[in-house]
């Protein structure tokens, strides 16, 4: 609590106690743009082992997972439906950041074929599909 206090989350009062400061509004989950579930999914125990052994990636460029695991991130997503759902929920919070911004920007209406790669549950994917019905 006292880190969470040094980076602002939250308080530390005279008292001893602990109070919530605005900055945690950005931790909840009724909140448009809440990093809450990113902040879930990089904390993840076996997410955060990757990212604690970088080094053999860097020397040999196999990434981390298949080192740790002797599988693909994905394929171990696979293996672990709790990580998988606080990825998705993390990828699609983090899409919806960028979804309106992304949908104006570009014009999908050329494309037979729309792909949204590690997309979490698809919100970005059928944003963009419903600017190109065609797709």
């Amino acid at each position: 609590m006292r880190a969470l206090a040094s980076k602002g989350v939250l308080k530390h009062r005279r008292d001893g106690r602990f109070a919530l400061t605005s900055i945690r509004q950005a931790l909840r989950s009724d909140v448009p743009g809440s990093v809450r579930d990113m902040i879930l999914f990089v904390g993840y125990p076996s997410h955060r082992e990757v990212w604690r052994n970088p080094l053999h990636s860097v020397r040999t460029g196999e990434p981390a997972p298949k080192r740790l695991r002797g599988m693909s991130f994905f394929d171990y997503l696979d293996t672990n439906t709790e990580l998988a759902t606080i990825c998705n929920n993390a990828m699609t919070a983090m899409s919806a950041t960028a979804m309106d911004a992304l949908v104006v920007a570009y014009d999908y209406a050329g494309f037979e074929r729309i792909v949204d790669v590690g997309g979490g549950h698809g919100q970005l994917l059928a944003r963009i599909l419903s600017s190109a019905p065609d797709a």
